[in-house]
Order: C-alpha cells, then sequence, then structure tokens
C-alpha cells in the first residue's frame, strides 16, 4: 500500500525537479532577420550573448541573403517549404510570398559556446527559424497552421491531412 501512495508523490516530485532545472537550462534567446539585412536581439541580453551575435553578424547575413533580395527571397523560400506542419504546391512559374523578417530561436548555452575556429559557424544558426512576417506586423508560426498569405499555395488536402500527421517531409528535432 506505501508504494502505490509514495510512487505518484515521487514521480511528481521528479517532474518539479526536472521542469525545474530545464527551464532553467533552456533559456532562449531570439533574434530577428529582416530583410534589408537589419538584426534585433533583445536589449536586456548578456553582454557575453550580444557579443557573440555581433561576432557572428557576417554568417547570419550570409546564411539568410540578408540585404541581397534575390538571396533573401530564395532562403525564406526554402525555410517555408520545409515547414513541418504543412505542405505546399507551389507552380513552376509563381514565386512564394517573401517574409520581411524571420525569428530565429537559439538556446542561450549555444551562445555561450566559445566561438568556432572555423571561418563559418553558420550550423550554429540552421534551423533555428521560429517565426516570419510578411507585413512586419503579424508573425506566422513556421510549425502551426498554414498562414493565410500562403493559402494561394495550399496542397490538396489529402497531402495536408499526411502533413498533420507527422508524416511529411520535414526539418525534424524542433
Amino acid at each position: 500500500m506505501l508504494p502505490v501512495l509514495v510512487g505518484p508523490l515521487v514521480l511528481a516530485g521528479a517532474w518539479w525537479l526536472w521542469r525545474r532545472v530545464f527551464s532553467r537550462a533552456m533559456r532562449w534567446v531570439t533574434v530577428t532577420v529582416h530583410a534589408d539585412g537589419r538584426v534585433e536581439w533583445p536589449e536586456d541580453l548578456p553582454a557575453q550573448h550580444s557579443g557573440r551575435i555581433q561576432a557572428e553578424l557576417h554568417v547570419l547575413k550570409s546564411l539568410t541573403g540578408a540585404g541581397d533580395p534575390p538571396k533573401w527571397a530564395g532562403w525564406t523560400a526554402g525555410i517555408l517549404k520545409d515547414s513541418e506542419d504543412w505542405l505546399l504546391d507551389i507552380p513552376e512559374d509563381q514565386a512564394l510570398p517573401v517574409p520581411v523578417a524571420v525569428r530565429m530561436a537559439l538556446p542561450a548555452s549555444e551562445l555561450s559556446d566559445p566561438i568556432s575556429s572555423l571561418p563559418d559557424d553558420a550550423e550554429l544558426w540552421e534551423d533555428s527559424e521560429t517565426e516570419v512576417t510578411f507585413d512586419g506586423q503579424h508573425w506566422r508560426d513556421l510549425f502551426g497552421e498554414l498562414p493565410p498569405e500562403l493559402a494561394a499555395f495550399a496542397a490538396p488536402s489529402g497531402e495536408n491531412d499526411r502533413a498533420k500527421g507527422g508524416t511529411a517531409p520535414g526539418r525534424s528535432g524542433k
């Protein structure tokens, strides 16, 4: 009888402790990259993190194409096509709408690591996109419902049903 009563208490305590430790260990830093090349991050970010972002700006801009309209359009089309929550059917003669900004979220621990000795530390920023905005006002979750701006490119309903079931191709680990 005692194990039946103590077991749930132990599990609840372990769950509480895990959540406390995990939430402290996994602090996220959001960096917003704009099509025109501007990069923004929280003003209250500790100096070591903002220093790392500052040092990585050339990599971040090169990776995203920020400030270079054709490269930016290509990069953002790639992240929109790779979203794992919806499928798009894009006719060859049409282009996707181009977001004006993308939010990227990184664990603060990634920004605390020493800067790589490699000339290009793009791996830090790859697959960190979380939201896009097409108008600078309304943010769209890349892992949520299909944004209205992309409704014209929605795949037939059977394909979208597959995507919601988790069998659609896309990035994993997010």
